[in-house]
């Protein structure tokens, strides 16, 4: 794969000028309307999942734990009367 190097300065040229893979520097891409889109999605799902544990955390504190009577292992069941 080809080197890709700097422009080289005015003086130096004719020591780049037998080589045939010099290539001028890219320039760089600039941010565009997408870019800041992409960071206000980013930061509307961090709010938001920030909102929905808060949520979650006011709701576990009001809501009570159920209980449940599971007999223990070889004890017989007791079925209800009228069944």
């Amino acid at each position: 794969m080809a080197r890709k190097r700097s422009r080289p300065r005015d003086d130096d040229e004719e020591d780049y000028a037998d080589d045939e893979d010099w290539q001028p520097a890219k320039p760089r891409v600039r941010n565009n309307a997408y870019t800041g889109l992409l960071a206000l999605s980013f930061l509307s799902l961090v709010i938001a999942g920030v909102l929905l544990y808060l949520d979650f955390e006011s709701l576990s504190a009001t809501i009570p734990q159920p209980s449940a009577s599971i007999p223990e292992l070889g004890a017989s069941a007791q079925v209800p009367a009228g069944r």
